[in-house]
């Protein structure tokens, strides 16, 4: 990892690990403005512990870094097909910035 542009934050309970968020550092492509952003490159909470805040607060602590790290939002990629992904992001506030579109070629 980068030192100080990556983040690995880890959810813990007694019977192990529940949750993970991984995170780093970056800057659009040049035709955006250039403000630094921080992306969740994956946030996961297992089933059985989905529900109680385990995924909101690991945001809220990537959040944290993000802020004093000088980044001006948070972003992260969702599965069109995951509503459960969604739906979370929409409760933490997020705006669409951006829609990807596939073709399949096979």
């Amino acid at each position: 990892m980068r030192e100080g542009h990556d983040l690995v934050l880890v959810a813990e309970a007694d019977e192990g690990l529940v949750g993970l968020l991984v995170a780093h550092l970056a800057f659009p492509i040049p035709v955006y403005a250039p403000d630094l952003f921080a992306h969740v490159d994956d946030l996961y909470v297992l089933p059985s512990w989905r529900g109680r805040g385990v995924g909101r607060r690991l945001l809220a602590e990537a959040e944290r870094w993000a802020r004093a790290e000088g980044a001006g939002s948070i972003q992260a990629g969702v599965l069109a097909a995951n509503a459960a992904g969604r739906a979370f992001w929409a409760r933490a506030g997020t705006e669409t910035y951006s829609v990807v579109v596939t073709k399949p070629l096979r």
